[in-house]
């Protein structure tokens, strides 16, 4: 089964200490938010350095699934006083696999239909669907 997506970013303007990014690759789909209230590193150094590393330990995991993925985003954190939100996903073996750590929500849009799937700390999985 072809798996196509489309990625909407509702987001604030980036401002002086916050931006967030988006990233799609082929089975890794990175959502992360982040503020900084003090830092040695500019907002984008920081940003970089964690996508970076999540994708760094994201190709190195032997099994993509909700338990190694929810692992994951869990070890990401901030050296330094600031607030993280992830939301990371994955395809593998027929199912879509979706964590967040911190603030977020996912909606899917199926045919007429459009659902909230995740909202916040937590993690969801389920067969893929056209």
């Amino acid at each position: 089964m072809d798996f196509n997506t489309r990625f909407a970013k509702i987001v604030g303007t980036p401002s002086l200490g916050r931006d967030s990014w988006i990233i799609t690759e082929v089975k890794f789909f990175l959502l992360l938010d982040l503020s900084l209230s003090s830092s040695s590193e500019t907002i984008a150094e920081t940003g970089k350095k964690i996508i970076d590393e999540l994708s760094g330990k994201f190709n190195q995991l032997e099994n993509k699934n909700l338990a190694s993925l929810k692992a994951l985003v869990k070890e990401s954190f901030l050296e330094e006083d600031g607030v993280l939100n992830i939301i990371l996903g994955t395809e593998s073996k027929g199912l879509f696999y979706l964590v967040c750590q911190g603030l977020g929500k996912v909606l899917v849009k199926r045919g007429e239909k459009l659902g909230t799937i995740l909202e916040n700390e937590g993690g969801v999985y389920g067969p893929i669907k056209p």
